[in-house]
């Protein structure tokens, strides 16, 4: 699964860097006021005047100090938002999770500096500390009840519009949903999970479009916003509280619909297998294997067989003589068996027709998973030479996230090697459980049903000693599973030196680590996983090969990592559909946005126009910034009318200069477009890993609720000042 950290649009536009210069900006800022502040009250002379006369002014110093530190709690939000965003990727020092920390806390300052200037611009007027303090409350009392009032009118509104028949239709298409969906899939669970998030998805978008695109604009057009506005209700609690009530709503089908989905999903993958003494075969051992297996007090395997077909496929299942029974996984789960009579202790287990249904094979188990993975920190290529290069083989494919590894000449070199950190005794106790998903390329064809050959090597960073553990078939795009243990006994291993080019050296230099090989260290041929290959500081390398000639196997960063645990699968699920809320809750405030000057069909429209463009934002900014093959919009359209290859350069001439002009320029204005869409094609990282098995990580819903209020903000005040300005307002 590829995993793509969040990073919100206009951070990413910013950087690093552009942050850590927003902070201080933001510190100076402050600073400047803050002394501003003092001295203003200084020169106020209202000290000597008496108590009464300070406070009054020094009220009415903190209003104006209020009014132009008021932009500084928007910008904490971004800044905090940026840091959190950077802190959560793993790559990131610690600086930046440390400065996430600080930019919360100075968030939180800000906020308490403008409710301070708040506090002292309602109350200045007013007499005593308590009349003072009772209009504060009344203040803030009054304009969140008028608020609830106007969002209890959207709900019953929505009430009204019969929202509940798009609950009734996604009941009905899970009930004849099982008819067309296929259980005997390679990975059923993905099937069902992409159905059910893809209907939740379109039902609950296209509930938002509906209810914020028509509501405003009815009212207007039937007058009844007029009731509403004479009435002592601001704009901003009218469009607040829309906003609110459509996303009550929504929020409340969507859980129905998530809870659905998962009784869905569970009841139709449950199964069970029949198995029978038919379906297994008795291990014959001689009677010297059987006395010596006795003798060894070690359980022994006693039957083999595989359970009868259901959902397309079979487990193998074998049985030992202490009774316990072993299923093997397929199709992505597993069962557990109970073998009702296994043989006593010394007595030789016989099959026999008599004995026919003495095993259970209970329900499938594991078939929702929520794997907490551990991924690399860094990732190369070795070519056929031992070098380290930052891209493997290019074998054709036009998508550039895997590079392949293999060789033409039966080079023994060529790998990839992916380094992991925080590799401790403690995570992993028993060993280190390996999956990836790999493409396969075949240079020729040859016995198409013979997989290629691949192999997971151990490597010590510091030390360079080397290990080939485990040698298996590849399957494409299936996840393999692979376990290491921790003890290695009568192995040979080498050690091995990595190769890279020195950038930094003008007459290009390779560094090699470890510097010095010791061979000393493969003259034993007993090791120990955390004490031989993993470093004090816990790093370790894994590399992979493909061992068969002229045959290559592709891997990107994201294709293999470590199966550190496994999260609870129930909440997870739910997990999953908070990219659905988030993009729902976008979509509402961008359609109330709209209705306050766009009639219905138009802000419909415009609304449809905007969900559009926010999936397709990362096709948007690859097109504007010229990443695509072919150029941008301009240059593509050009290569096609005059029919050139994408792969070659643009012929040369004043026409080719002067579309390549124009793509800039608009790619630049195109840039600044996709800052604004909102993202919420990356909201569907929650559903990818919920359908691939994975656990949705708490930073991802950090950083995207953040991403969500940051836009939620600025279109609730950019609509309270459209209608506030409107002439139904006033």
């Amino acid at each position: 699964m590829i995993i793509e950290y969040p990073i919100p649009p206009i951070i990413e536009f910013l950087g690093k860097n552009g942050l850590v210069w927003l902070g201080v900006l933001i510190i100076l800022a402050l600073l400047v006021s803050v002394v501003g502040l003092l001295v203003s009250i200084a020169r106020s002379g209202s000290l000597g005047q008496g108590l009464g006369a300070f406070t009054r002014s020094t009220a009415e110093i903190l209003e104006e100090f209020f009014t132009y530190t008021f932009y500084l709690w928007p910008l904490s939000v971004l800044l905090i938002i940026g840091f959190v965003s950077y802190g959560a990727t793993s790559d990131i020092s610690t600086d930046f999770r440390q400065a996430s920390i600080f930019s919360l806390c100075f968030t939180a300052f800000s906020f308490a500096v403008n409710c301070t200037g708040w506090y002292c611009a309602i109350s200045r007027h007013t007499g005593s500390f308590a009349s003072r303090n009772a209009t504060v409350f009344n203040e803030i009392f009054c304009a969140w009840r008028r608020v609830w009032a106007i969002a209890r009118l959207a709900i019953k509104e929505s009430l009204r519009r019969r929202v509940l028949f798009i609950f009734l239709v996604f009941l009905i298409i899970l009930m004849f949903a099982g008819w067309f969906l296929d259980p005997e899939a390679t990975d059923p669970a993905a099937v069902y999970l992409a159905f059910v998030l893809s209907m939740s998805t379109y039902l609950v978008l296209l509930l938002a479009l509906f209810l914020s695109a028509f509501s405003l604009p009815n009212d207007i057009k039937s007058k009844t916003i007029y009731t509403i506005v004479t009435k002592p209700v601001r704009s901003s609690e009218i469009v607040l509280g829309r906003m609110l009530g459509f996303g009550i709503v929504g929020t409340v089908l969507l859980c129905g619909m998530a809870l659905l989905s998962f009784l869905f999903v569970s009841f139709q993958l449950q199964h069970d297998h029949i198995l029978t003494q038919k379906d297994l075969v008795v291990i014959k051992y001689s009677d010297e294997e059987q006395a010596n297996l006795q003798v060894s007090g070690k359980p022994y395997e006693t039957h083999r067989g595989t359970t009868r077909i259901a959902n397309g496929h079979r487990h193998n299942v074998r049985f030992y003589s202490d009774g316990t029974v072993a299923v093997d996984d397929a199709n992505n789960h597993g069962h557990t068996a109970d073998w009702l009579n296994p043989p006593k202790d010394g007595e030789t287990p016989i099959v026999g027709e008599e004995q026919v249904n003495r095993f259970v094979v209970n329900k499938s188990q594991d078939i929702l998973q929520a794997r907490v993975p551990r991924y690399a920190t860094a990732m190369v290529f070795r070519d056929d030479d031992g070098i380290d290069r930052k891209k493997g083989i290019d074998v054709g494919h036009e998508w550039g996230y895997r590079s392949y590894i293999g060789s033409f000449n039966n080079s023994t070199k060529n790998a990839g090697v992916w380094s992991f950190e925080g590799i401790t005794q403690d995570r992993f106790p028993e060993g280190l459980p390996v999956e990836m998903t790999l493409g396969v390329y075949r240079s020729y064809k040859g016995d198409m049903e013979k997989p290629i050959q691949a192999s997971i090597s151990l490597r010590n960073p510091d030390t360079g000693l080397h290990l080939e553990v485990v040698i298996f078939p590849t399957e494409k795009f299936i996840t393999k599973s692979l376990f290491i243990p921790t003890e290695f006994h009568d192995v040979s291993v080498t050690v091995e030196q990595r190769e890279a080019i020195n950038d930094a050296s003008p007459a290009g230099g390779h560094l090699f680590t470890p510097e010095n090989l010791n061979p000393s260290l493969a003259n034993k041929r007993d090791f120990n996983l955390f004490e031989d290959f993993v470093t004090q500081d816990g790093r370790l390398e894994l590399w992979l090969r493909c061992l068969d000639n002229q045959q290559f196997v592709g891997a990107g960063f994201y294709d293999m990592y470590l199966r550190e645990t496994d999260a609870a699968v129930v909440p997870n699920f739910f997990k999953g559909y908070f990219g659905i809320w988030m993009q729902m809750l976008m979509v509402i405030a961008f359609g109330v946005l709209l209705s306050t000057f766009l009639g219905g069909p138009v802000t419909m429209v415009s609304l449809f126009g905007v969900m559009i463009a926010g999936f397709s934002r990362r096709l948007l900014l690859s097109v504007a910034m010229g990443e695509n093959l072919g150029g941008g919009a301009l240059e593509s359209f050009m290569r096609m009318m005059t029919q050139q290859n994408l792969m070659e350069d643009m012929n040369k001439g004043m026409a080719a200069a002067f579309v390549i002009m124009l793509d800039k320029v608009s790619g630049a204005f195109l840039v600044v477009l996709g800052q604004v869409i909102p993202p919420l094609y990356d909201f569907v990282n929650y559903e990818t890993a919920l359908q691939r098995g994975f656990d949705v990580p708490v930073n991802w819903m950090l950083v995207h609720g953040l991403t969500t209020f940051g836009y939620i903000l600025p279109l609730f005040l950019v609509g309270y000042i459209i209608l506030k300005n409107r002439e139904v307002a006033k």
